[in-house]
């Protein structure tokens, strides 16, 4: 195998695939902290709130998307299709 080569795409971090697959299941994720501005910073195993700059980052790549209601954001079909991309060689380690 050759050296990888950058796509010029921008990959996700961990933290982004967390709250895509959060958003997925709930059906929708909120920011920890909104409605106060005190952050419980306890978001990680909370099933629908995260952190407001990864809501932030995926909203601005449109993966993510302002819900009907304040502080709700859905996935869109860009953010589905993200989390379901396999990364080539993921496969073979099976």
């Amino acid at each position: 195998m050759g050296p990888s080569v950058p796509t010029g795409k921008p990959c996700l971090t961990r933290a982004q695939k967390r709250v895509l697959k959060k958003a997925n299941v709930a059906g929708f994720i909120m920011i920890d902290g909104a409605f106060s501005g005190i952050s419980t910073r306890n978001y990680v195993s909370d099933p629908v709130r995260d952190g407001r700059a990864t809501i932030e980052r995926l909203v601005a790549r449109r993966l993510l998307w302002p819900g009907e209601k304040f502080n709700q954001y859905v996935i869109t079909e860009h953010g589905l299709r993200a989390i379901t991309r396999k990364r080539r060689g993921e496969h073979a380690s099976a």
